[in-house]
């Protein structure tokens, strides 16, 4: 009787191996699309970026106000937003990774600062511009870096500055830039939650 079972087993299964179709009878398979170079590099559609409202604003009562906003990346880069008004005081809003989110109120350091408004308001300085994809200042451009954008009220009117991190034959001199104006509006403080200050 257990042979009669497993015999009957072994029958049925050579029978549904008979019914299928032999492998080059077979419809072929289908791969999946190659995803394109320009799906990694240069040619997709950027992300939506929050941008600050465009100049003019009003001018500051003071006669200099500096803005400057990093956006997020498809990463871990902090986004935040960093006011330093002319009389030195800072405004802070966390947005995503930063230690400390919503809004923050502190004081710049006045060295950096009045560093910062000499480096502005000269004449020679000719960074203010767009620095984004399509733009001749971009170059060769990456997708997943974030974007600075800084708003500066001197010599009587506002400038601006938008700088897609991810093109490659932007100034080295911007970075240099958002880092100065990091250390003079102390943000660390709120982006990684360690001060020196």
């Amino acid at each position: 009787m257990k042979y009669a079972a497993g015999l009957g087993l072994i029958l049925s299964a050579a029978a549904c191996a008979a019914t299928q179709p032999a492998e080059s009878d077979a419809a072929p398979a289908t791969a999946a699309p190659a995803m394109p170079p320009s799906a990694v590099f240069g040619n997709t559609k950027p992300r939506t970026q929050y941008v600050l409202p465009a100049p003019p604003r009003p001018a500051p009562a003071d006669g200099f106000e500096l803005r400057m906003q990093r956006s997020a990346c498809y990463g871990i880069c902090p986004a935040y937003e960093l006011v330093i008004h002319g009389n030195g005081e800072v405004d802070f809003r966390g947005g995503s990774h930063v230690a400390v989110s919503g809004v923050q109120h502190g004081q710049a350091d006045m060295q950096a600062l009045a560093a910062l408004r000499a480096q502005l308001a000269d004449p020679a300085f000719d960074l203010w511009g767009s620095y984004t994809r399509g733009k001749p200042g971009c170059g060769p451009w990456a997708t997943d870096m974030p974007g600075v954008t800084i708003e500066a009220y001197v010599g009587d009117r506002w400038q601006r500055i938008n700088h897609d991190l991810g093109c490659y034959k932007a100034p080295t001199a911007l970075k240099a830039l958002e880092r100065a104006i990091d250390t003079a509006g102390r943000s660390e403080q709120w982006v990684s939650g360690r001060s020196t200050y």
